[in-house]
């Protein structure tokens, strides 16, 4: 098993699990272990970047210790981005949540809006692909059954509200996996701007801070469609990292 511990202040270990990892040479997170432990957070840096993209990997944990170099190098912004990713796939993570929030304070910036939408959506946000897959499953298997079982009206209806819950999660499962662009981007570095139209050219509504989180709207090959906590516009896509979905 592989972890890698280090102190942000308040605690940083394993976030999730190293069991039994699948890569396609584990030694390469050994020797990102090794790096990390003896103080070279630049190669462990390398290392963990060149094992996100063989693929075969544990991606949650693989990204929480990338987050953990970049802080290490003073790279608080991008350590943000790298929480953020992987919090995605490790939703219930105490340790990615706890170094997540602490950078963010650190930096002075806040989570990223939340609309209604978002906010109906968080009990959902926390389950893991397979996780919502089997509850949509469940709901909708015991609330067909129930419902052709059932004898009295009421209970009936609580059985057929249960199959529309699984319905929902399914929905659910089914736009995350397929249909859900990156709903989040980290801003990387000072000097960004939001403009209110996708060009260069035009006034600045606002200057972003570092480790900003914004809510994203729609892609462009140069620009991004955001919305701020106090405005809505444009920013370059080279200014920020895309927290994408976890397929």
């Amino acid at each position: 098993m592989l972890a890698v511990v280090c102190s942000l202040s308040l605690h940083v270990g394993c976030a999730g699990s190293w069991a039994a990892p699948v890569a396609r040479d584990p030694a390469d997170l050994e020797r990102a272990e090794r790096a990390y432990r003896a103080g070279d957070f630049q190669q462990a840096h390398a290392l963990y970047t060149a094992a996100l993209q063989a693929g075969d990997v544990p991606r949650g944990a693989v990204l929480f210790h990338l987050g953990n170099c970049a802080y290490r190098l003073g790279q608080r912004a991008e350590a943000i981005w790298c929480y953020r990713r992987a919090l995605l796939r490790l939703p219930r993570d105490p340790e990615v949540r706890g170094n997540l929030r602490l950078v963010e304070a650190q930096l002075g910036v806040e989570p990223p809006p939340s609309s209604l939408g978002s906010a109906l959506r968080t009990p959902l946000e926390v389950l893991t692909q397979r996780e919502l897959l089997a509850l949509a499953s469940v709901l909708q298997a015991g609330g067909l059954l129930g419902f052709l079982t059932a004898q009295r009206r009421n209970a009936r209806r609580g059985m057929a509200l249960l199959v529309a819950l699984g319905l929902g999660c399914g929905a659910h499962l089914l736009h995350r996996t397929w249909l859900a662009a990156p709903s989040h981007a980290v801003v990387l570095d000072h000097g960004g701007t939001l403009h209110a139209q996708a060009e260069a050219s035009t006034k600045p509504l606002l200057t972003l801070r570092a480790g900003e989180a914004l809510s994203v709207e729609s892609i462009g090959e140069q620009w991004l469609e955001v919305t701020h906590a106090l405005s809505h516009g444009f920013v370059e896509r080279a200014r920020v990292g895309l927290v994408e979905d976890p397929r």
